[in-house]
């Protein structure tokens, strides 16, 4: 039996409609997240540039003002640099329990719903090591991804060819494309992997990952579905600049109907990174079942019954 590309979309849905508090609460941590992050960036740039004509330029599309902008003040900047990597590296810890957890939930939809913290908090808490060990591991093929990516700026150098940022966009895009189709096939093994170690308890993570890399392989279907969810995710935020954002902001009421139309599009990009794990274990579960559960546990309904045990049926009858 094979999984298609319609039966990996249609699993999403079903997701969301199965899980959308436990959606909504993840989306929430994410925001209150990128809400610090754009807090920090918003008081450093308003105290370094609050008042300097150069940077007006440089953000009405000027690059050269842009490098100068950034060069005035590099060492505060890199400092903000710092800072922010600190933050991401925060969430990208935390979200290993968060995204064990929701695979916990999202491969077992019969959960009812007293036991939902249960097992998301468990799910997590098993799966957390080995995400740890996996990002270790992962970082051989993103290795590669920064190796396409030298590769292609080394090949396409945008700087030399555009004096502003609207003619630097074309060359830009064109060396950023081999570091984009490593990095896409990268996540999508990552995401495999870790359906794996969630559904098998898989421990041997560098195999794991091998596993999903011969997965996308075997499965084109895999590499097509994850490509239409990472083009859905990058074209919802992108709806953005067809927003009139300067006449919006020109008014408080402007400004508020362009913050929760961000969010909504935000929200939306990640209800699309939901459904895609919903499809990715859609697929998963054919490829390798769920560790079988543990014969010796009394409290597993699927234990054969006791033969020497006077309260099975059989024994009754046998008697």
């Amino acid at each position: 039996m094979s999984v298609g590309l319609r039966t990996m979309i249609a699993a999403g849905p079903r997701a969301l409609h199965a899980h959308a508090r436990l959606v909504a609460f993840l989306y929430l941590v994410e925001l209150a997240f990128a809400l610090i992050a754009a807090a920090c960036v918003h008081a450093t740039l308003s105290s370094l540039y609050a008042t300097a004509p150069l940077f007006d330029r440089a953000v009405a599309g000027d690059l050269w003002a842009l490098v100068a902008s950034l060069r005035a003040h590099d060492g505060a900047l890199a400092t903000l640099v710092f800072g922010l990597g600190a933050l991401l590296l925060v969430y990208a810890v935390l979200s290993w329990f968060l995204t064990g957890g929701l695979l916990g939930l999202l491969d077992d939809p019969a959960v009812p719903h007293a036991d939902v913290a249960r097992r998301f908090g468990a799910a997590g808490a098993d799966s957390f090591l080995p995400f740890a060990r996996l990002a270790l591991w992962s970082l051989l093929p993103w290795g590669a991804t920064l190796a396409a990516l030298l590769l292609g700026f080394a090949l396409v150098d945008p700087s030399s060819t555009a004096a502003t940022l609207g003619a630097a966009l074309g060359p830009f895009a064109l060396a950023l494309l081999p570091a984009l189709l490593v990095g896409a096939v990268t996540a999508a093994a990552i995401d495999y992997a870790r359906i794996a170690i969630v559904r098998t308890h898989e421990r041997r993570t560098g195999r794991a990952l091998l596993a999903a890399f011969a997965l996308l392989y075997r499965r084109p279907v895999a590499l097509a579905h994850h490509a239409l969810c990472l083009t859905l995710a990058v074209a919802l935020p992108a709806l953005l600049l067809f927003l009139p954002a300067s006449t919006l902001r020109a008014t408080t009421v402007g400004a508020v109907v362009l913050f929760l139309v961000r969010q909504l599009l935000l929200a939306a990009r990640f209800t699309v990174r939901v459904a895609a794990l919903a499809g990715q274990l859609t697929l998963a579960a054919l490829a390798a079942p769920a560790a079988p559960a543990d014969p010796a546990d009394p409290a597993d309904p699927a234990d054969p019954a006791d033969p020497a045990d006077p309260a099975d049926p059989a024994d009754r009858t046998a008697a």
